[in-house]
């Protein structure tokens, strides 16, 4: 693997790594979007699931005393229930088309969130004005 490469790789685990700081979520839509772009698929999938799960776990021990684990069990279940069944179909797709697919996806969801109803308003209980 040449320097450039590795620089870039090393630049889109950071980039994923600071959007999934700031928001929990989208290490892989943020990596995935370069890595899948010099990595084959059976190779960027897999890095950036590690990636994802380091840093879901790092978040985790700081916010661990807040998470209602009783009510995250259904959540942790069908995620590890869905693991195998993707990880089968990705050994299945060709890579091009895989490529593709997560770029429709992106877009399509960058779309939607874009344009749905009350898009960046938070909605907050009025605090009484102490005084």
């Amino acid at each position: 693997m040449s320097e450039l490469s590795t620089l870039v790789l090393t630049i889109a685990i950071f980039l994923g790594g600071v959007v999934s700081g700031f928001s929990g979520f989208a290490f892989s839509a943020v990596s995935g979007v370069i890595l899948l772009h010099f990595l084959e698929p059976l190779l960027a999938v897999p890095l950036m699931m590690c990636c994802s799960i380091a840093s879901q776990i790092s978040s985790l021990a700081v916010i661990r005393q807040f998470v209602q684990w009783r009510e995250s069990a259904p959540l942790l279940i069908g995620g590890a229930g869905g693991e195998p069944i993707a990880l089968y179909f990705l050994t299945l797709i060709n890579a091009h088309v895989f490529r593709i697919l997560v770029g429709i996806f992106l877009v399509s969801y960058a779309i939607y969130t874009l344009t749905k109803p009350g898009f960046g308003m938070v909605r907050q209980a009025a605090s009484p004005v102490m005084g």
